[in-house]
């Protein structure tokens, strides 16, 4: 039913907002990211032996990167009091549906949008107010590298956002595609918490994201 249009300038500050976000916070880093995941061995690398790990001066590096790779294998869903939920929802006066992370033992990254609703109330009593929907998954693979983070890679993308916009009797309707950019947060986890940090700035004291393992599957 949604179709796609010249938003108008209201539509398309909401849109970048929403996208800045969440996909595009730290993309001004990303050749940084880009450069730090060069130079990782990627998820089919010949994995390090334990005579290797005893010679090994970062034997240390070696388990700690064991570690995070098996804590994060599996199902994460949002925990709706971190950053990650505020900022794209903002002073939403609804926000309904969830955001999932999942990770698999062999190095595959999914991030589903499953019916994230967020309405906006501009005076709904007059018909003014803005419905966001995200649907769809972010696909890719991943690696962690030596400080333990795992660092994303997004090879597909069918996330899309309808938003609707109210202004009285006059509604517009647009559905965007969400691309295939690098996720802008590196993960780790500690036991039972997933943790994203922003790409920009991973030594920052508390995380942007958190997520709590999920039996959705």
């Amino acid at each position: 039913m949604s179709r796609t249009i010249d938003g108008s300038r209201t539509g398309r500050s909401l849109g970048a907002g929403l996208l800045a976000g969440i996909l595009l916070l730290g993309l001004s880093a990303c050749d940084d990211g880009e450069q730090s995941a060069g130079s990782m061995n990627g998820p089919g690398a010949t994995p390090t032996t334990s005579q290797d790990e005893d010679t090994s001066t970062e034997s240390g590096i070696h388990s700690d990167v064991q570690a995070v790779q098996q804590c994060l294998a599996g199902d994460w869903e949002i925990d709706r009091s971190s950053e990650f939920w505020d900022i794209p929802a903002g002073e939403a006066d609804d926000v309904t549906g969830t955001v999932y992370v999942v990770f698999s033992a062999d190095g595959e990254f999914r991030m589903i949008f499953e019916q994230w609703y967020i309405y906006v109330d501009n005076g709904a009593e007059i018909g003014n107010y803005v419905e966001t929907t995200w649907n769809g998954t972010l696909s890719g693979e991943y690696v962690v590298d030596e400080g333990g983070f795992a660092v994303v890679e997004v090879a597909d993308s069918s996330a899309k956002i309808e938003t609707v916009i109210a202004f009285g009797k006059n509604i517009e309707e647009e559905t965007t595609r969400v691309e295939d950019q690098p996720v802008p947060l590196v993960f780790t986890c500690d036991s039972d918490r997933l943790l994203g940090f922003p790409v920009a700035d991973q030594d920052r004291s508390e995380p942007f994201a958190v997520y709590h393992r999920t039996n959705r599957s």
